[in-house]
């Protein structure tokens, strides 16, 4: 992904450089734990080197159980590796349709600021570092009080 094309769009939040930093520590720390996790599979796979019979289906032959341990673990990161290779693929479109959706609703957002010449608003930068998305003075029972002259 380019990230520079949405550089300046993300420069309107501050908060997403703590969020690219946290999310390059989440990285660092699943590659430490999936190297650590291989290091075991090696080292148990090294001390059950012993010859095993293996059947599958019609077939029958006789092969080292290091060989069996570490090719099942490879067979499983494989497999996990193209699920979440599926995952990240399904996200990507739904990513691609949000913003195209955002974008369309901002053009139409635009034209109808222009008909009825009305200022664009400034879009916000979210809440910062303590504070809440929603203020605390709202809640259901001021949300659902009808406003003073509505309906009469």
């Amino acid at each position: 992904m380019n990230t520079k094309k949405y550089q300046s769009y993300y420069d309107q939040f501050p908060f997403v450089d703590k969020l690219r930093a946290e999310r390059r520590e989440n990285v660092l720390t699943k590659l430490v734990l999936a190297l650590a996790c291989a290091l075991l599979v090696a080292i148990f796979a090294l001390q059950n080197a012993g010859k095993v019979v293996v059947a599958f289906l019609l077939w029958h032959f006789e092969v080292s159980l290091a060989l069996v341990i570490l090719g099942s673990t490879l067979l499983g990161a494989v497999f996990v590796f193209l699920l979440g290779l599926v995952q990240q693929i399904s996200r990507g479109r739904k990513i691609k349709e949000y913003r195209l959706r955002i974008k369309e609703l901002e053009e139409q957002l635009a034209a109808l600021s222009e008909k009825e010449e009305l200022p664009l608003p400034v879009p916000e930068a979210g809440p910062g570092e303590g504070e809440e998305a929603f203020p605390q003075e709202l809640n259901k029972d001021t949300l659902n009080q009808p406003t003073e002259g509505a309906g009469s």
